[in-house]
């Protein structure tokens, strides 16, 4: 049962009567002057008469004056009936006072329930907040308690529940629309939209005498035909439920009774259209079909579409994902708005068929509810009162839906009754304009589309519907998406604001502990309880608001756009801020070792101190102790909560401070500088703790890469080169512990992230990603990949390559014969990029960068239109500082095509640097009036609009260009496809969202269609991602390590930093073993590296590790990487146990970076364990099994300068003696000898006549291999090597393996017959052991022992408590571990 809200006064009723004599008496208040730095006051509208309008019902507020009492109602709205205006009263006190405009004594109050009643009681005032554009809480000051109604406006029920709610859902939100709106005017013909017109429609338009259709009461008074040439311009037929003698005829509610005129059937109307459309090419045509029918899709074609020939092809249809490939017109609407009607007449797509049957899209119909709002048809019978509500056909879709991106509905309003009768539809017709611009335009918040009426030609419609057509008025926009061409002196680019409504709400308690939060792979802070839970969920997952937001967006504000250079600004009520979900704002800098935004005390600082009087939505908030962009940071941050702020130090202009902060001069790390600038970092988020979550750090660039970066930074960077990414590391680690244990003590959780290079030449000299552990996220700046310092011409922000990339190809990336280690793998795209950081995070950490400008270059030669062309700058002395360095400088474009022009050294730095709102203009032919804005003059011949722009697009590259023949100018850039692209690779990856650098170079439409500054393109990412569900939070991709872990670190170190050396990549693998027992020999330790490396791995020798790599992606990359890792397989080997504590170093060698590794596995016999150096969640700590060891204990002896240690082979040769050989030694020329009671052997000193020495060669078999005897013991006996280390044997024949021979060459493989005497070979028994002198050793009596064919077991050695094991042939080389090129790699320690 319905409550009625209303409340006794004075032991009665107020009448009616005694509420008009008191109007006299009580005047209307004037709204309160809002407080200029007063947030609510500026956003909320009061002194003027609004309706406000539930959004999930669409009911009005209003009060209904019954015999029992006025009543506070939500009804279906009405326009001046039920009392449904309303005016809202600022109060002293900061909150609102709704009061009803004609019964102005009342006001809407609680108690504890909304009802009506006195506004001078305490339940009179309200907290209203707006939340979007015209969008508002109604709420219960200092509470959680919304106005709320929820239940469906229909026919019969017109009234809605109104209650008091917790949910600030569209069930509490209220839109306010003005009761006087305002008409805005029309734009020019040429940039009109449907949404601008309104077109008469007839109402079952084939119910006319004149089409054959006998009824008493027709709907229309001339046929189709004479309605389209009157000026109608929509029609609205029935068809029948089946086809009937090969007809679909047009029959009211879908059965047609009698006989009904043949003619008057789907043919022939759709021949009707076709005739007019072909006469009037201007003119566009929709049809609604009350589509009640059981037909088939088939059936509509059969007997409709294909009978009238041409007709299909006039079919405008706005979405191609739901027809077939004839079909798709790439309108695309629901993203990029309605066309242009224009350009739907210039591609002859004019006729609309709407239809309310979803499975009529694929035949090119366009359903009902995905593209229109309806408001219920029925106003009355045919004679008597009309009811004039306009409410929701769809009860789930009211009228006033909101905006989604650049798409609004059409409003189709229905004006007439259940029957058409004189002389009422005269009279209702008389007053559809009335009704349209009182009731219907403000329920929908639209002007209506599409007007349906009986009778058209009475009641003087045309000149109604021509009224209508010279305004149009929309209350929402669509959010962002007309950019802000706002007429704001300060602001000729544009000035965009963000209209959406926030869905986004806190965070639900996770009910875990806080370490249970933390996300896989960060490095918790020890001693610490870092508050995880506050931001991550108990998956792991950051909480971006609910809502479907799943996945980041990070926008850049760049704080410089702040006006006082002159140029357009950018402020931060111009952020989309209910799109992104955390914001970057750019930069602060590094002074003494501290965080600076500078003096924060100063004027005319723009952090902490500017103001911008007299700009909408930039009025400070008085309630901070500071203003400035902080000021604004906070107070808007309070209207969207869920929206994260960092504070990004460094940047390309600031990086310099870095370098010796964290670096001292000879490359040692700063500690006391990272000290004092994390203190000063934890100091700053406390002083500004309303604007800031955390910090952002952009460190341009951390790279042993000489001459890097700014190169006015050089000067310091470059002689700390060597250990910058130690500073790097050591700096991380430290704010992330001081950060955690801030947040602890102040009860919130920081945020560290940071931006990072996505170039493969930069990050060739990083290590493999440390100080990513430390960090929530890394923003990965996959932009600037090509660019005007040097000549080559091509995308700064592909997705993939595409094996024809000019810079790479110069350095002979693509070359498979001179270069055939990079495996033609592209390294200058967003895919390797990614991939590249995927070794060291989960993809939910990684959010990949979008640019919001462009780079280009000039007098571009070769290519295909432009692209990999070359642009050498042709007096290369002119070259700008840190460019040309490593070849030709580029020859950057200027003037109008470098509208975000730096200077240097006071002229202007050649780059094509422009917003992507300013190429959007100059693709459409538009030069702008804001060129004297950036400083440059319009009438200067580089700034003049010169040539055609076109657009170019690279499906292989996935990437879009602006190409002016004419000028030669290449300008590369982003736009909704190239954008599409990427974030389809997001979603599809699991990657955990975007970044835009800077969200001033997004786009927006203005009414004169030129562009300027907007949220478009932002918009268009937060839709697509919206929904996509969580992003992927583990880093296994393959490879699940088990539960249990060791406590084992294997990771990549001591990297070179020498130029020379940064070619291959050649760390160290060093695994640590910090569990109490040893990793024995044997033990298998396998690992995931990204494939951003091609498949090749070496050894210390440069020799091929061919059996260790199992490859996930092989061969070029053009079209991107089609695995994410390849997986690595070692096993310690002979003397490479590490014991407790100890650690051991692998020599390892790749061609292209990586970061990691990732996914360690450990094997001992059958039992395998993860790491804990993955950081895994849910993970328990254990001791490797004991006694787990495979192969023989170490055997080796003192490294000796007179010993020859060759890992290639162990040589011998054969010398023919009497009936037999002697088998010499090469290195010592002892021979080998077997003492007839012996069953081993041994090298000795050559002897004439020795039986000893004496052995027999014959073939074993057809085999190929041969038996080698020795009769010093009376009988032939055979030399055997049957396991590893153990003696050579010499025993009885047996026929086994272990006494089966090969003679090898140097590389280990087998040679024909028996060598020629001297002519030195190896010796490989069929068991797989070869024949060597225990340690290479040289001396008398050195046993021989069936060795490791690898050569490990002949050429380990212990030197300085290490062992150690020979990459190449040595002798009189100590082992040195500081000498790159020695030949000897240290191992571990001996014990």
């Amino acid at each position: 049962m319905r409550q009625h809200r209303h409340r006794r006064i004075q032991g009665g009723l107020l009448s009616a009567a005694l509420l008009a004599g008191a109007l006299a008496a009580v005047p209307a208040q004037a709204a309160t002057a809002p407080d200029p730095g007063a947030v609510r006051a500026a956003s909320v509208p009061t002194g003027q008469a609004v309706l406000l309008q539930n959004i999930r019902n669409g009911a009005q507020l209003g009060i209904t004056a019954t015999g029992g009492g006025n009543i506070a109602e939500a009804r279906a709205p009405q326009g001046d009936n039920h009392n449904q205006a309303w005016v809202l009263e600022r109060t002293p006190g900061g909150t609102y006072l709704l009061r009803n405009s004609e019964l102005r004594n009342f006001c809407l109050v609680r108690d504890p329930e909304p009802l009506a009643g006195l506004c001078d009681e305490p339940g009179a005032p309200w907290d209203v907040q707006r939340i979007g554009d015209g969008e508002y809480w109604i709420k219960e000051p200092g509470a959680d308690r919304y106005l709320t109604s929820s239940t469906e406006i229909s026919k019969s029920e017109k009234q809605a529940d109104l209650r008091m709610g917790t949910d600030g859902d569209d069930r509490g939100t209220w839109f306010m629309t003005p009761v006087d709106w305002p008409r805005q005017p029309m734009p020019p013909q040429d940039r009109r939209t449907l949404e601008h017109m309104t077109y008469l429609t007839a109402h079952n338009a084939m119910i006319n005498k004149e089409d054959g259709y006998s009824t008493v009461a027709p709907n229309q008074p001339h046929s189709m035909e004479r309605q389209l040439a009157d000026g109608v311009r929509a029609l609205m037929p029935d068809v029948n439920a089946q086809v009937v003698n090969g007809a679909i005829w047009l029959c009211h509610g879908g059965s047609c009774g009698g006989v009904p005129n043949p003619n008057n059937n789907l043919a022939t109307m759709l021949g009707t259209l076709k005739t007019f459309l072909d006469a009037n090419p201007s003119e566009i045509v929709s049809v609604f079909i009350e589509d009640q029918s059981s037909l088939s899709n088939e059936d509509y074609e059969r007997y409709g579409l294909n009978l009238v020939p041409g007709v299909k092809d006039l079919l405008f249809v706005p979405d191609d994902s739901v027809v077939p490939d004839g079909l798709k017109q790439g309108w695309d609407v629901h993203r990029n708005g309605w066309p242009l009607l224009k350009d739907m007449i210039a591609k002859n797509k004019r006729l609309l068929i709407f239809s309310g049957n979803t499975g009529r899209q694929s035949i090119g119909f366009m359903a009902d509810q995905r593209w229109r709002v309806e408001n219920h048809w029925s106003m009355g019978l045919g004679l008597g009162n009309s009811d004039w509500a306009c409410f929701s056909r769809w009860g789930n879709k009211p009228l006033g839906a909101r905006p989604s991106g650049k798409f609004r509905p059409l409003f189709f309003m229905n004006h007439f009754r259940d029957v058409p009768m004189a002389p009422t539809y005269t009279t209702d017709n008389e007053k559809m304009r009335q009704r349209a611009e009182n009731v219907c335009t403000t329920a929908a918040r639209r002007k209506p589309n599409f007007v349906a009426v009986d009778q058209y030609k009475s009641g003087d419609l045309f000149p109604q519907i021509a009224h209508m057509n010279t305004y149009w008025y929309q209350a929402q926009a669509a959010p962002g998406s007309g950019g802000g061409q706002q007429p704001d002196p300060g602001t000729p680019a544009g000035d965009p604001f963000d209209n959406g409504v926030d869905r986004r709400g806190p965070k639900p308690a996770e009910g875990v502990p806080h370490p249970s939060c933390r996300p896989e792979g960060m490095i918790p802070t020890a001693g610490a309880s870092a508050r995880y839970c506050d931001v991550y969920d108990k998956e792991g997952r950051e909480w971006l608001g609910g809502a479907g937001h799943d996945r980041r967006i990070v926008g850049y504000f760049n704080a410089t756009r702040n006006g006082t250079d002159g140029r357009p600004r950018y402020l931060v009520k111009n952020i989309p801020w209910s799109r992104v979900t955390h914001i970057n704002y750019a930069f602060a800098r590094i002074e003494g070792n501290r965080i600076s935004v500078g003096d924060e005390g100063a004027a005319n600082n723009p952090a902490t101190r500017m103001t911008w009087p007299g700009v909408t939505g930039a009025e400070m908030d008085p309630g901070l102790p500071y203003q400035g962009h902080f000021n604004q940071l906070a107070k808007y941050k309070k209207r969207h909560p869920q929206v994260k702020a960092l504070l990004a130090v460094g940047g390309w202009a600031d990086t310099k401070g870095f370098y010796a902060m964290a670096t001292n001069a000879d490359g040692s790390v700063n500690q006391a500088g990272i000290d004092a600038f994390a203190d000063s970092a934890v100091d700053f988020l406390g002083r500004y703790g309303a604007a800031f979550d955390g910090i952002d750090i952009d460190y341009e660039y951390p790279t042993a890469m000489p001459d890097s970066g700014n190169p006015d930074d050089w000067g310091v960077a470059n002689p700390r080169r060597k250990g910058l990414q130690a500073g790097y590391n050591a700096l991380m680690k430290t704010l992330r512990e001081k950060l955690d244990r801030a947040g602890e003590s102040r009860g919130r959780y920081y945020l560290l992230t940071s931006a990072a290079s996505a170039s493969g030449h930069l990050v060739r000299g990083y290590d493999a990603g440390q100080a990513l552990g430390y960090q929530d996220y890394v923003n990965v700046m996959t932009y600037d990949l090509h660019g005007s310092w040097n000549q080559y011409v091509g995308p700064q922000a592909p997705l993939y390559d595409d094996g024809r990339d000019g810079e790479l190809a110069a350095a002979g990336v693509y070359d498979s014969v001179g270069k055939p280690e990079y495996g033609k793998t592209g390294y200058f795209n967003v895919d390797w990029a990614y991939h590249y950081y995927r070794g060291a995070l989960q993809p939910g950490r990684i959010n990949l960068g979008i640019p919001y400008y462009t780079r280009g270059w000039r007098d571009v030669q070769g290519g295909t239109d432009g692209l990999w062309g070359t642009a050498p700058l042709p007096d290369q002395s002119g070259c700008q500082p840190g460019t040309g360095t490593r070849g030709f400088c580029g020859n950057g474009a200027v003037g109008i095509d470098n509208l975000w022009h730096d200077t240097s050294r006071g002229r202007e730095v050649a780059a094509g640097s422009n917003p992507l709102w300013h190429v959007r203009n100059l693709q459409n032919g538009r030069a702008g009036d804001y060129l004297r804005a950036y400083g440059l003059d319009p009438d200067a011949p580089p700034n003049r609009l010169t040539g055609s722009y076109q657009r170019k697009y690279s499906n292989a590259l996935e990437s879009m260009w602006l190409w002016n023949a004419e000028k030669k100018v290449f300008l590369t850039a982003e736009d909704e496809q190239s954008i599409d692209a990427k974030i389809r690779y997001v979603k599809d990856k699991g990657i955990g969202g975007v970044m835009m650098w800077e969200l001033a170079g997004d786009l927006g439409r203005g009414p004169d269609g030129s562009y300027g500054m907007g949220h478009e393109l932002t918009n268009r990412i937060d839709d697509s991602l919206r929904g996509a569900g969580g992003y992927v939070k583990e880093r296994t991709d393959g490879t699940v390590p088990p539960d249990q872990v060791v406590d084992v670190g294997v990771e990549f170190a001591d990297f070179p930093t020498a130029e020379a050396d940064l070619w291959p990549q050649q760390p160290k693998l060093r695994i640590t073993n910090r569990s109490t027992r040893p990793l024995p020999s044997g033990t298998e330790i396998a690992f995931d590296i990204p494939t951003s490396a091609p498949a090749l791995l070496k050894d210390d020798n440069w020799q091929e590790l061919k059996d260790v790599l199992k490859p996930g992606h092989t061969g070029p990359n053009a079209g991107g990487l089609k695995g994410t890792f390849h997986r690595v397989t070692l096993k310690l080997g002979y003397c490479e146990s590490v014991p407790a504590g100890a650690t051991r170093d692998i020599g390892l060698k790749y061609f292209l970076p990586v970061t990691g590794p990732a996914n360690i596995t450990l094997r001992f016999g059958d039992g395998v364990y993860g790491s804990t150096q993955d950081r895994r969640r849910g993970a328990t700590t254990t001791q490797p099994p004991a006694g787990s060891g495979s192969g023989p204990a170490c055997q080796a002896e003192p490294w000796s300068a007179d010993r020859t240690y060759n890992p290639a082979w162990a040589p011998f040769a054969l010398w023919r003696t009497g009936d037999g050989y002697k088998i010499q030694d090469v290195n010592s020329s002892l021979v080998l000898d077997h003492p007839g009671s012996w069953t081993t052997t041994h090298l000795v000193d050559s002897q004439d006549g020795n039986r000893n020495q004496i052995w027999k060669i014959t073939p074993d078999g057809s085999t190929g291999r041969f038996r080698i005897t020795s009769d010093s013991g009376g009988r032939d006996q055979c030399l055997g090597a049957e396991n590893r280390l153990a003696e050579l044997s010499v025993k009885n024949c047996d026929g086994s393996a272990a006494q089966s021979w090969s003679f090898t060459d140097d590389k280990g493989a087998p040679v024909a017959g028996i060598p020629a005497d001297g002519k030195a070979h190896g010796l490989l028994a069929a068991r797989g052991h070869a024949a060597e002198p225990r340690n290479s050793g040289t001396t008398v009596r050195t046993k021989m022992v069936a060795g490791d064919p690898t050569g490990v077991t002949r050429t380990v050695v212990s030197y300085g408590g290490h062992w150690w094991k020979a990459k190449f042939w040595t002798k009189g080389n100590a082992p040195n571990a500081a000498d790159a090129r020695n030949p000897w790699t240290r191992l571990g320690p001996v014990g």
